[in-house]
């Protein structure tokens, strides 16, 4: 259980039941001490739901050791409790009787290991929305006392069965954020998951999506926040400015309409005809709106999709829907889950699908789950812009059908990463003495993926989402010509960096900085202005640097080792290569095993090799170096094998700023879950117009200090932007500035975002562009406090600009 539970058993318990702290006190004064944290509050809750004690005297007939048992006859009160009372508790299964008959059992593995305890969750609020009884609803008290839940039997008794409610949605989220314990929530979601697979498998798919990755599936959807306004304007009769005094208050359009909701406030239900019944949305039809609002187009687009909204809104029988469909139509269900915890909790939930197993019983085999779910996660890193097909084979097929996942073109793989160092020494230590590593120069452009099969080019970002329309004016022509009457090469999948570059003299091409090429356009509009085959209709000229190849010709390359790969880079590089337009990184093979002999690459000692490389690096424009073992083997999403030396990682090589904190963002994940601030708004001080000027977001803090100043901050809060901050950076927390911190970063670079010199004459770097553009820093890390500084001793947007210009001189 998580440690947060076993330090605060009563708060917890608190939180869970809607009860005051003294309240859940009183109630574990009831439960033994000696009893760990999570066994404590599942019987606490009990007690509660029970309205007995555990507290009794030696005549008491009703004391008994053993748990009741599905002999033990349940009172009147406690019928309707059945359904998904237990569907949070944490288990999976059915009558502790039933014997374990696997229909299709897995070989590959053979410990035994017992399931979790079970786990206690709230009672969902009551229904509001209607006078109509709702039949999931009025049914599902959470039974704190059943060890294990019966999927199958829950499923059956909806009306259809094959139909999952929205509310099964819903509650499963509201429960999500009720608790921080990663334990709770897997086992929330793995039954939430189990449930939907008898209900319909296709349902788990879409409730996945729609929490994890709904802005990839529906690029179009585009529903924001005055959408949402006008759709509850319309849905409810809210009070003049009652939306904006509620939005205030808890920063959420979800617990907003919530709020209006659970107050009274008149809610608009869909018109039907006498006698007949206002339907429960479900998720089916959920999914059906959404497909329905990507698809719209033309005039009145925003109208269409405000009633589509509406109907949704009115069809939603309880606060938690209401909440949760606003949340997800904004992309912010809060829950504290990333993709990873849910492709964990569908591994667990098919597992005991798949194998028939339906109690906490010794066929629940924990390290079997385990391998399941370690496959599925590997899998979806071969196919990372689209979680769909992972989860289309293990839940419509099987899991051993996970094994049939290859990579293939036009499918993003997850980039394999590089842990950072900050020494020569520390990389002569990762690598010890008998390998070979090479020294590639690391450019500073941006990563991507260049897929090309049978003419068609697609190129993906670090991230594993779609950019191929930044490329359209120079990188897909470019391949397109050189690849069309090609042979040799059929297809392929390349990890490059595109680098902005000066082909002004075609003998000595020219590197050019990362703010340069941020200052390209995002799309091309029209790629048929493009004139030449190897010519860009961008102002800004790239050349595309190619490290790695993973895939070749119907190939898969990413178990063989880097030399190997290199092989094959070198083979399309024959076809696609050409100076200053698509070359292979530099790069310097060192041998740090001692006793070189007259054969190897580097003559000097393996340290003093790395630092010229390194030298060299810095003095073409690069950010330092990446060093590769030769025999390492493409790790996709992992940080194996290779290491990054960067000029800004190097003590010395880059001086510290004093910034302002202006302004923050509600954590993600589990800073969400610990309620903390980030990322933080960072600014520094314009002296001339007595102004703080944004200059990069900061993050990874210590927990300690994301946690003070958290609590320092959220009194301070402010309901508009101060007159003493320039900050073009929206949805954010805002405050008075009144404190100093110290940071460093990699470098300085043009922003569109951030304002830092925009003050300043000749500190506008967007003219030429049509728009401003102050100055941003790269890559901030916290140093610490300077609590002997008042603010107007930060670093100035005069020193900012300064340093910008001598970074390019």
């Amino acid at each position: 259980m998580d440690e947060y539970l076993a330090q605060t058993p009563a708060a917890t318990l608190a939180a869970m039941l809607s009860i005051s702290e003294d309240a859940a006190k009183h109630i574990l004064l009831n439960i033994p001490k000696n009893l760990d944290s999570s066994e404590r509050i599942a019987r606490a809750c009990e007690l509660h739901f029970s309205g007995g004690s555990f507290k009794t005297t030696k005549k008491s007939p009703t004391r008994t050791k053993s748990k009741p048992t599905a002999k033990t006859s349940p009172k009147p009160a406690a019928t309707p409790q059945k359904g998904i009372s237990s569907f949070f508790g944490g288990g999976s299964g059915g009558s502790a009787s039933s014997p374990f008959k696997a229909s299709k059992k897995l070989t590959s593995f053979s410990s035994t290991v017992e399931s979790p305890a079970a786990l206690v969750l709230p009672p969902p609020p009551p229904s509001t929305a209607s006078s109509t009884t709702n039949p999931v609803t009025s049914t599902a008290p959470f039974d704190p006392t059943c060890p294990s839940f019966n999927a199958s039997t829950y499923a059956s008794s909806l009306s259809p069965p094959t139909l999952a409610p929205f509310f099964l949605l819903s509650t499963s989220l509201h429960l999500l954020t009720t608790t921080p314990s990663r334990l709770l929530k897997h086992h929330i979601l793995t039954n939430t998951l189990l449930t939907l697979l008898h209900i319909s498998p296709v349902s788990a798919i879409h409730f996945i999506i729609i929490c994890t990755s709904l802005t990839e599936k529906f690029k179009n959807l585009n529903v924001g926040g005055s959408l949402i306004s006008s759709a509850i304007k319309q849905t409810f009769t809210p009070k003049p400015n009652q939306i904006s005094n509620l939005y205030k208050v808890h920063g959420d359009l979800g617990s907003v309409c919530g709020e209006l909701f659970s107050s009274g406030t008149k809610h608009k239900q869909t018109k039907l005809s006498f006698g007949q019944k206002v339907e429960d949305l479900c998720l089916n039809s959920f999914w059906e709106n959404l497909k329905t609002m990507n698809e719209l187009t033309g005039s009145g687009v925003n109208n269409k999709k405000k009633d589509i909204i509406n109907n949704m809104m009115s069809k939603c029988s309880d606060k938690n829907s209401i909440i949760f469909l606003v949340r997800i139509l904004i992309s912010n269900i809060r829950v504290g889950c990333t993709i990873v915890s849910f492709l964990d909790a569908i591994s667990e939930a098919c597992y005991l699908h798949e194998n028939n197993i339906k109690t906490h019983s010794k066929e629940y085999k924990k390290d079997e789950i385990k391998c399941v779910k370690n496959l599925l996660r590997s899998k979806y890193d071969l196919t990372k812009n689209d979680v769909s097909v992972v989860l289309n084979a293990i839940i419509l097929k099987n899991i051993s059908n996970l094994h049939e996942i290859k990579i293939s073109t036009f499918s993003a793989v997850a980039s394999m990463l590089g842990h950072p160092v900050n020494s020569i020494e520390a990389i002569l230590q990762h690598y010890g003495e008998e390998n070979r590593v090479t020294c590639e120069f690391k450019y500073d452009g941006v990563r991507c993926q260049i897929h090309y099969e049978e003419g068609g080019v697609r190129i993906f970002n670090r991230h594993s989402e779609e950019n191929t329309e930044t490329w359209l004016g120079d990188i897909i022509p470019y391949l397109k010509s050189k690849l069309e009457a090609s042979e040799k090469i059929k297809s392929f999948i390349l990890d490059v960096e595109v680098v902005a570059v000066d082909r002004s003299d075609v003998e000595n091409v020219k590197i050019l900085p990362f703010q340069t090429l941020s200052t390209r356009k995002r799309k091309v509009e029209d790629i048929e202005t493009t004139t030449t085959t190897t010519g860009s209709n961008n102002e800004v000229d790239v050349c595309v640097f190619a490290f790695d190849c993973l895939y070749v010709n119907e190939e898969v390359l990413v178990d063989l080792e880097l030399s190997k790969r290199r092989e094959k880079l070198s083979t399309v590089l024959e076809v696609v290569g050409d100076q200053g337009y698509f070359e292979k990184v530099t790069s310097v093979d060192v041998d740090i095993s001692n006793g070189n002999d007259d054969d190897d690459i580097d003559k000097l000692a393996p340290d003093e090799t790395i630092k010229n490389v390194f030298d060299d690096a810095v003095k073409n424009k690069c950010e330092g170096l990446m060093t590769k073992s030769l025999k390492s083997k493409y790790e996709a999403g992992a940080r194996g094998g290779w290491l990054k030396l960067k000029k800004d990682y190097i003590e010395g090589l880059c001086d510290t700023l004093d910034v302002v904190p202006i302004g923050a963002w509600r954590g993600t994940g589990r800073k969400a879950e610990k309620g903390f601030f980030s990322p933080w708004l960072m600014a520094v001080y314009d002296k001339q117009n007595n102004k703080f000027e944004s200059i990069c977001r900061l993050l990874s803090l210590t927990d300690e200090m994301y946690k003070s100043k958290t609590q320092f901050y959220q009194n301070r809060l402010l309901e508009s932007l101060s007159d003493r901050v320039k900050s073009r950076e929206t949805n954010c927390y805002f405050w008075e500035p009144c404190e100093v911190w110290e940071i460093k970063g990699a470098d300085l670079t043009a922003s569109p975002v951030h304002t830092a010199t925009l003050g300043l004459a000749g500190g506008d770097f967007g003219e030429e562009e049509g728009g401003e553009r102050g100055v941003g820093l790269r890559f901030p890390r916290f140093v610490k406090e300077r609590s002997d500084k008042s603010i107007e001793d930060a670093t100035s947007s005069e020193q900012i600009l300064k340093m910008f210009k001598a970074q390019h001189e």
